[in-house]
């Protein structure tokens, strides 16, 4: 049709430009709340794993694995301590159990069916100081894990009253 005018609407190149620079900042803002969000969720979850390694390792300690023997049951006569393990004897004083925290290493749990680890998901020993005091046996450990790009550390205290004899 020759007579008619067309009058397109449209946007200019400079407009275009303009709402794609808006765009990218808007997708690039987006992005960067993202990725520090997963860093966040990453740093709990690892937070949150080692503290239930660390309560799990308690609670084996001092109730044994399985429904054996653990340190609650001991009798002061039957422990024996060393820099970084605790060895002890069941009541018949026929099976002998050790538990061991070696540095950069999981903490172990010994006995006659061989050795089982205490704390798993990659949780090691960063330190640990064992002492015993009369009837009282203390042992001060501390769980580490590496958690994204930092290492999350937790201190545990176990206080165990022995029985008498």
């Amino acid at each position: 049709m020759p007579g008619k005018n067309h009058t397109a609407a449209a946007f200019t190149l400079t407009e275009m430009l303009i709402a794609s620079a808006l765009s990218l900042m808007v997708t690039a803002m987006v992005l960067t709340l993202l990725v520090k969000n997963l860093e966040l969720w990453r740093d709990g979850m690892a937070r949150l794993q080692l503290s239930e390694q660390s309560r799990l390792v308690r609670e084996r300690v001092l109730h044994g694995l399985n429904g054996r023997f653990g340190l609650r049951h001991a009798r002061r006569s039957q422990i024996t301590v060393a820099a970084d393990r605790v060895v002890f004897y069941d009541v018949a004083a026929s099976n002998a159990f050790a538990l061991r925290w070696p540095a950069g290493q999981p903490p172990v749990y010994l006995d006659q069916s061989g050795t089982q680890l205490l704390a798993r998901g990659g949780a090691v020993v960063e330190s640990a100081a064992i002492a015993a005091a009369g009837n009282i046996l203390k042992i001060d450990f501390s769980l580490a894990l590496e958690g994204g790009r930092r290492r999350l550390t937790q201190p545990q205290q176990i206080r165990v009253y022995l029985l008498n004899e």
